[in-house]
């Protein structure tokens, strides 16, 4: 059910995963037209800026493994922006219209073990047009290489590739190098990649170094990201052209005789430039983040600094308060208070906002689970008058009727406008799985998305699937 409330299309399909495991540590996949109407849909997010939103991978084969094929993402206390040189979710994305880009094949082979480990993806997709968009047909190669050395230590290749038919579309080739380097106290991690993206080359570089001792803790990060460096049709970039400098310092306290099993008290400084823009950004921050012995949290930070949006010069400022339980409990939750004043490109005008939400969650028992999330925005122009709000809600319930029948419903609202009632956008999803051999499973699934047309809900989208997997052993 698909726009149009007069519209039913009812698709039967077929497809066909093989697994071989010729040993413990080594396993091959192959998917053919797979399905994966089962898996839950994006939460929505409000997106302020001009970076492209990040959505983490749900699929099962993509899943798997996955964390051979990641260069890391930069850790430790002080981190830099997300950047990912494969991104499973281009592969058989959505178009900006909501056709997804249907995935003809997929093969993939792993190895976990010491010192060597890694693996190798290939994938193909179809040609997808709608009255909009166009994505021609592709394949996409990835293979990753890691060794290990001095105990925690490792060494890394990455090669990617994505190749499009006709080749006049376009391709996104990266080859990469990563070290990472760890003691008991000292940290570096280091990226460098060059790419050539429709027949531009540019480049990227990472590192970051952190020391934490007792109880002193420093560090610092330098992110790099050449203006043709956009990937994104292979990887991950929030926005091509920019580099990033920060630095950090702070103290790590384990107080004996005191309410606090932890206590962290930090500083620093940070300084950053977009290539179109013609100035840099600087700023500086504190923080303060403690855990309590009866396993209660919380933290605190703040920053103030120039920033410069739209060749327009202004005072930054943001702060961010952070409240969470004890997750071992029956009943237990977390909150959050952040705001900023900065630019707003859907917008397009410098202004305050102040976000706040929270997690609730009530374990009724050890098969049952209820929980309501939360996420809202008010946004305010330079005088303090309010431009527009945002509420999001989004309850959950799980249950386990045995160890291998599980049911799970979950929904979302989303309201942007004055009125409360009804929301703009309603999205209700369930699935039912059954394990009805090893390995084996039956899905029920549904998903339906509404949007509000002259004051009431209109089905946009209505999706019902019922899928069998079944495993056959040779």
């Amino acid at each position: 059910h698909d726009q149009l409330p007069t519209l039913l299309q009812t698709r039967p399909g077929a497809g066909l995963d093989l697994a071989w495991a010729p040993s413990p540590q080594e396993a091959v996949n192959l998917t053919i037209n797979p399905d994966f109407g089962e898996v839950e849909a994006d939460p929505y997010q409000v997106n302020l800026s001009r970076y492209r939103l990040y959505y983490p991978e749900r699929r099962p084969f993509f899943v798997e493994g996955q964390e051979l094929f990641r260069v890391f993402q930069l850790s430790g206390f002080i981190a830099g922006p997300m950047i990912r040189l494969l991104y499973t979710r281009n592969i058989g994305k959505r178009l900006p219209t909501g056709k997804e880009v249907p995935i003809l094949i997929g093969l993939k082979a792993l190895h976990k073990g010491a010192p060597w480990e890694g693996g190798f993806f290939l994938a193909a997709t179809s040609e997808t047009r709608d009255s909009l968009f166009h994505e021609p047909q592709a394949l996409f190669g990835v293979l990753r290489l890691k060794r290990n050395f001095a105990e925690n230590s490792t060494l890394g290749l990455f090669a990617g590739t994505k190749e499009t038919f006709p080749t006049s579309e376009g391709h996104t080739r990266i080859l990469a190098g990563d070290i990472a380097y760890r003691t008991p106290r000292l940290m570096l991690q280091s990226i460098f990649s060059g790419a050539q993206i429709r027949g531009k080359r540019d480049g990227l570089f990472l590192l970051n170094l952190s020391y934490t001792g007792d109880p002193w803790m420093a560090g610092g990060n330098f992110t790099y990201v050449g203006p043709n460096y956009d990937i994104n049709e292979l990887g991950f970039v929030g926005l091509p052209g920019y580099w990033v400098l920060n630095l950090l310092g702070g103290a790590q306290l384990y107080p004996e005789n005191s309410p606090f099993r932890r206590l962290s008290i930090f500083g620093g400084l940070g300084g950053a430039r977009e290539f179109d823009e013609p100035e840099n950004t600087y700023g500086a921050f504190i923080g303060l983040s403690a855990l309590l012995r009866n396993l209660w949290g919380f933290s605190l930070n703040g920053s103030l600094g120039k920033g410069y949006e739209q060749r327009t010069a202004y005072r930054s400022r943001s702060f961010h308060a952070n409240l969470w339980s004890d997750w071992t409990q029956r009943i237990h939750g977390s909150g959050y208070i952040s705001g900023g004043y900065g630019y707003n490109y859907k917008r397009n005008l410098f202004e305050w906002h102040l976000w706040w939400g929270g997690y609730l969650s009530y374990r009724v028992s050890p098969s049952f689970q209820i929980s309501l999330s939360s996420d809202n925005l008010w946004e305010m122009d330079a005088e303090g008058h309010r431009l527009g709000r945002t509420l999001i809600l989004r309850p959950r319930l799980t249950y386990s009727l045995s160890k291998n029948l599980h049911l799970s419903f979950y929904g979302e609202t989303v309201t942007e406008s004055a009125a409360l009632f009804p929301p703009d956008r309603v999205r209700l999803g369930g699935l039912i799985s059954w394990q009805l051999a090893p390995k084996s499973w039956l899905y029920l699934a549904f998903n339906e998305l509404e949007a509000n047309e002259s004051g009431s809900l209109t089905p946009i989208e209505r999706i019902a699937l019922l899928k069998l997997r079944y495993l056959f052993y040779f």
